[in-house]
């Protein structure tokens, strides 16, 4: 996307269904998704054949069908993970649950009803080994090849923590 961008003529809105997003309106048949008011920021991907009458964005549903997930967004998604989710206390407590185990590292798209529960493959973004005391192992994040961005459970959707630093990196 372009960072020379008008931003008179772009309509930004916060996703209703995700707060946590904003979809901003480039063209007629074209918007962008962002963790960012700024519409200028890089995009966690783009929906195509983008058409809504103004008044209309409490009934706007990001789907699998019109979403797009970005490359480079993915990158820094793993990127800011392998770096810094040893720090997130969420992880650090879902830990004790993966005593010398594999830690899945999940997105909130869905929240677990039980503790030991696992999220679903599509919505681990990736893993983290565990070490005897519950801890979590620095350096041993691994992606999650098959995680979407967006599926039938929803879009992306972060803890407090690595909402912070994903909005750091990008």
């Amino acid at each position: 996307m372009s960072t020379s961008l008008n931003r008179s003529l772009i309509r930004t809105f916060k996703y209703s269904k995700q707060p946590q997003l904003y979809v901003h309106e480039l063209t007629k048949s074209l918007c962008k998704v962002s963790f960012s008011k700024d519409p200028s920021s890089p995009e966690v991907g783009t929906i195509k054949n983008f058409m809504m009458a103004k008044g209309e964005e409490q009934n706007f549903m990001i789907t699998r069908t019109n979403f797009l997930p970005s490359n480079d967004f993915m990158h820094v998604l793993h990127s800011t993970f392998r770096k810094t989710v040893y720090d997130d206390v969420t992880y650090q407590l879902d830990a004790l649950n993966f005593i010398s185990s594999y830690l899945p590292i999940g997105d909130f798209k869905v929240i677990l009803k039980f503790m030991n529960q696992r999220p679903e493959f599509e919505n681990t973004i990736g893993f983290v080994r565990v070490d005897k005391s519950g801890v979590m192992i620095k350096g041993s994040y691994q992606s999650n090849e098959i995680y979407e961005l967006c599926n039938c459970d929803g879009i992306i959707s972060l803890s407090d923590y690595m909402l912070e630093q994903i909005r750091a990196a990008i």
